[in-house]
């Protein structure tokens, strides 16, 4: 997914360190864009820390909770490093002051809770649950997220073009298992030659990376990080 240089526009996108600062003026959306991206990377480094669930969800609802309510979100620096290196640190930081000071935290409060789903997480801290620092969990979560956010802004696209079914179909060749995927079967179910199945596969593919490149982007304080985080990216999804 390296092979292209950024070009999608003549600047570099608005990063999510751009969210962060926004975030910490109540911005909802910014708010929710960033909540939606990194809590389940957040929970799943919560629980490698011998939490229950209850625990790590109130822990995670907390974090955010904490940095809205004071100025970490306006003074990050993009300079100083990548998203998830961010907010990995300060979730260390609040994780060790939350046990030091048996912090509790109140489900709703004053800031609008964080609606979300254990369920996948927990699935695989069940099937992962040895040889993963904390550390080495978050990274692995977070790019199982990011691939996951590009996937469903493919699916969107597709969805408002009305090729929501052929997507459906083709984007079977994106996943692990898509080498397994038959071009013949996929072909047969659309109406479509199994060329033509081939060249949009190809295409698709070819989007998949573009998306994924642009959220990467999103995640860094410059254009050059961005090579070297989708290689960091590939490496934690392929173990």
């Amino acid at each position: 997914m390296s092979e292209h240089n950024y070009t999608r526009g003549s600047r570099f996108p608005e990063t999510s360190w751009t969210q962060v600062r926004l975030a910490g003026g109540q911005d909802t959306r910014a708010l929710d864009t960033l909540c939606r991206m990194y809590w389940a990377p957040l929970y799943a480094f919560a629980r490698r820390h011998e939490m229950a669930p209850a625990e790590a969800e109130d822990v995670t609802q907390g974090f955010f909770a904490h940095v809205l309510q004071d100025e970490t979100l306006k003074n990050a620096d993009s300079e100083k490093g990548r998203m998830r290196s961010y907010l990995l640190g300060a979730m260390k930081r609040f994780i060790s002051n939350w046990r030091r000071a048996e912090m509790t935290t109140k489900r709703g409060g004053k800031l609008q809770r964080v609606d979300f789903d254990t369920s996948e997480v927990e699935s695989v801290c069940a099937r992962q649950g040895d040889g993963l620092s904390p550390e080495a969990f978050f990274e692995r979560r977070w790019a199982v997220a990011l691939l996951d956010h590009a996937l469903k802004d493919l699916e969107e696209e597709h969805l408002k073009i009305g090729k929501g079914s052929q997507f459906a179909m083709l984007s079977e060749f994106l996943l692990v298992h898509g080498k397994d995927a038959q071009h013949a079967e996929v072909a047969e179910k659309l109406g479509m030659s199994e060329g033509t199945v081939r060249v949009a596969v190809h295409r698709l593919r070819k989007r998949f990376r573009e998306r994924v490149r642009e959220h990467v982007a999103i995640t860094v304080g410059t254009a050059a990080d961005v090579d070297d985080e989708l290689r960091h990216l590939m490496s934690l999804y392929g173990n």
